[in-house]
């Protein structure tokens, strides 16, 4: 997947864009859409480097790509055995500081690009490039006192890679870029968007003379002898006029660099304008190659964070508000419908208030009247001997009930006759009209008794009025 296919799959998450190239004194600005997969170019800006803090205080957008080209950086080439992508970052960072202890904070990042047999061994050979952290924040600073955040940062050289490798008809090819930057060339060695080799010589001026041909073709020879690699054609980008440009004197097929299709600028100095429209155009496939330090890109996920919590504490508010108003409403009508109950109350209070003066008067005589209750407290005899019917079973005789009133129960004593032929039996039913009794409601066992020799049995029940 090229870095041109990551940015259509991308795409609907990002509308409009803002990049901003510094280059030698100057900055420039490209304002850019993606619609149906084609990135318009709708605006560009060429600002003197004075200029560009008033820019940032007019333009109305916080978020902008960066691309730059720094006056001081480290770039190596390491050889490490076939190591998983996750520790590569960190042998990278190590080897840096080893070979450049003077790099005491940098942000750097690494190409993995070929594997080779180097002295029996296979091994990875990875492009590092790193820059000091001091000559990065006075970017980020210029960006950040304005209220404005970088969402990316990278040198130019690898916007030019990855604009390259867009190109279908470069795809797979290795080139030679090099880019103009006034007094300095910057020549990279690229193969599918990657970079294996670069190097920055100083120039006389603007555009291409003799004396950068040398270089160049001293540098198509070093990339064949030394680094083992065969560019198959040189692209030159410059920001400057082209017209009068020789391209005969290289040793390789030369040609200026050309937009991909899908950039679409009607702008009059999109040449001008070259390294922040490539910008907009490859930042969705800058991951690694991002320069910004982890502390800022922290704080940015810390100030995403927060805005998605201030956003997230706003709609629960205004959903509360809107809670408390509906209930607010709901609380009028609710008042409306107990105004008649209230008013009901009231008038039963004053029933409720007499109720218990009364009750609170025949108190008094209450316990006159539980006396007299007591005194007079009939048990219901009839009752009485109809449930006690149901213990007169087979087997079982009654010859005498004898009822004893006392106020507020009835003291039952039956005496009867249990037929039975051994033992056993006469207790087996002996326990059967224990059960049967049992089973009476209200009727509670006081005293039994049964006479083994006669088979007589007496049998004492209370039953509760």
């Amino acid at each position: 997947m090229n870095g041109f296919d990551k940015l259509l799959i991308t795409g609907v998450l990002l509308k409009k864009q803002i990049a901003v190239s510094f280059e030698d004194g100057t900055v420039k600005v490209a304002y850019g859409e993606l619609t149906d997969g084609t990135i318009t170019i709708t605006r560009t800006l060429i600002l003197k480097d004075e200029e560009f803090d008033d820019f940032l205080v007019r333009e109305k957008a916080d978020k902008f790509i960066v691309t730059c080209h720094f006056s001081s950086f480290y770039q190596e080439i390491f050889a490490f055995p076939p190591t998983q992508e996750k520790y590569l970052k960190t042998l990278v960072e190590t080897e840096i500081r080893k070979t450049n202890r003077e790099l005491k904070n940098f942000s750097s990042f690494y190409m993995p690009f070929r594997e080779r047999l180097h002295e029996g061994r296979m091994v990875q050979e990875v492009f590092a490039f790193a820059v000091d952290t001091n000559e990065i924040m006075p970017i980020i600073d210029r960006f950040t006192k304005y209220g404005k955040r970088i969402s990316k940062l990278f040198p130019d050289c690898v916007s030019i890679a990855k604009l390259i490798s867009v190109k279908r008809d470069m795809a797979g090819e290795t080139i030679l870029s090099v880019l103009d930057s006034g007094k300095e060339k910057t020549i990279c060695v690229v193969k599918e968007g990657n970079i294996s080799f670069m190097r920055v010589v100083q120039s006389r001026q603007a555009g291409f003379d003799e004396y950068d041909m040398n270089n160049i073709n001293m540098t198509v020879n070093y990339a064949r002898q030394t680094l083992r690699e065969n560019p198959s054609r040189i692209i030159l980008i410059t920001p400057y006029k082209r017209e009068g440009t020789p391209l005969e004197g290289f040793s390789l097929p030369t040609a200026f660099i050309e937009f991909p299709a899908p950039v679409v600028s009607f702008e009059e100095n999109k040449e001008e304008c070259i390294l922040p429209i490539a910008a907009l155009s490859v930042h969705t496939s800058i991951t690694r190659e991002n320069l910004l330090p982890p502390a800022y890109q922290g704080f940015l996920l810390q100030r995403t964070i927060l805005t998605i919590c201030i956003a997230f504490f706003l709609i629960c508010s205004l959903a509360g508000l809107g809670y408390v108003v509906m209930k607010s409403f709901e609380a009028y009508g609710v008042t409306k419908y107990f105004g008649p109950l209230r008013q009901e109350i009231e008038r039963r209070q004053a029933i409720y208030t007499e109720y218990v003066e009364r009750k609170r008067q025949l108190e008094k005589y209450m316990p006159y009247i539980k006396y007299v209750n007591d005194e007079y407290a009939t048990p219901d005899v009839q009752k009485a001997l109809i449930l006690l019917q149901s213990i007169s079973h087979e087997n079982i005789m009654i010859k005498e009930v004898e009822l004893k009133n006392d106020r507020q129960q009835l003291i039952v004593e039956l005496k009867g006759l249990i037929f039975a032929r051994t033992y056993s039996q006469l207790q087996s039913n002996f326990e059967n009209l224990l059960s049967y009794a049992k089973k009476v409601e209200g009727m509670e066992i006081v005293s039994q008794k049964l006479d083994l020799k006669t088979k007589d049995f007496v049998l004492n029940l209370r039953w509760k009025i």
